[in-house]
């Protein structure tokens, strides 16, 4: 017979099937970013917002396994999201803490693994048509 399964065993096996969700959905979003980029730079930011929110929202199920790191490697300026086992994904470096889901706290707070304070993202204001 079949040992039965604790609550906590299932809730811990729905958390990781919902980060792994998330996980791919930001690949998803990642490659069809780079995809339209350069021909829809409009579109590309859409893309570029629901790879956030899709990292934003799989480190909040599951903050002990995917780390966030300056990335000093390849991209200098870029947050480097790894999963072991499943990838790494680059943000822009003021990209995450502002957007979190997790709630007002600092960032530090939030991602241990970032050692300083990240500048503020620049509000985009739209420029007016003129003529």
């Amino acid at each position: 017979m079949k040992p039965r399964r604790s609550f906590r065993q299932m809730l811990e096996e729905v958390r990781v099937q919902t980060a792994q969700a998330a996980w791919n959905r930001a690949r998803q979003a990642s490659a069809l970013r780079h995809a339209t980029y350069a021909t829809n730079k409009t579109g590309a930011a859409r893309f570029a917002d629901l790879k956030e929110r899709a990292i934003d929202r799989a480190v909040a199920i599951l903050p002990e396994q995917i780390r966030i790191r300056i990335d000093s490697d390849y991209q200098i300026g870029m947050l480097s999201v790894r999963w072991p086992g499943h990838g790494l994904l680059h943000l822009p470096g003021d990209s995450l803490p502002h957007r979190s889901s997790l709630g007002d706290r600092r960032p530090h707070e939030r991602f241990p693994d970032v050692s300083f304070p990240l500048p503020k993202r620049p509000e985009h204001r739209p420029e007016k048509h003129r003529g």
